[in-house]
């Protein structure tokens, strides 16, 4: 989930400092949460899916995902943004499951397309989440 152009707006609007500086460096600890995350689950995520098998972890990556990103959406207070960005992170280590499946599915000589449709396909369907978010956030006033 593309953040960037609205989270200095939503740690702004949580209204825990007046300092622009300060925002800034409250809006890098949401964005980064997520990062050191999923980082710190990856490869836990991978042996799960040895053990249980990919499908099963990928559909309890996506529902995790899934509510990380409404519990972040309807975030009122940077502690549940923070908290929200680091489940994101938590349950976000099936995207490595997803480059082994694209590895091993496919014809070989498709595999580049599909690989760049699937990139594409992913920005503009992050793109197009981060305008509406951002159009609802300032709507209803969340």
């Amino acid at each position: 989930m593309s953040i960037f152009p609205y989270i200095y707006y939503m740690v702004r609007d949580f209204g825990i400092t007046k300092d622009e500086s300060k925002i800034s460096f409250y809006a890098g600890m949401v964005t980064s949460a997520f990062t050191l995350a999923e980082f710190s689950t990856s490869v836990l995520w991978g042996r799960l899916s040895d053990k249980i098998g990919r499908k099963p972890v990928l559909l309890m990556g996506l529902a995790g995902t899934g509510l990380s990103v409404l519990t972040f959406g309807f975030a009122q207070s940077l502690p549940v943004a923070l908290l929200a960005r680091a489940l994101g992170g938590f349950l976000n280590g099936y995207r490595l499951l997803l480059s082994v499946l694209d590895s091993e599915q496919g014809a070989d000589n498709f595999k580049g397309t599909l690989a760049c449709c699937k990139r594409l396909l992913r920005n503009w369907c992050l793109t197009r989440s981060t305008n509406v978010s951002s159009s609802l956030s300032r709507r209803f006033q969340l």
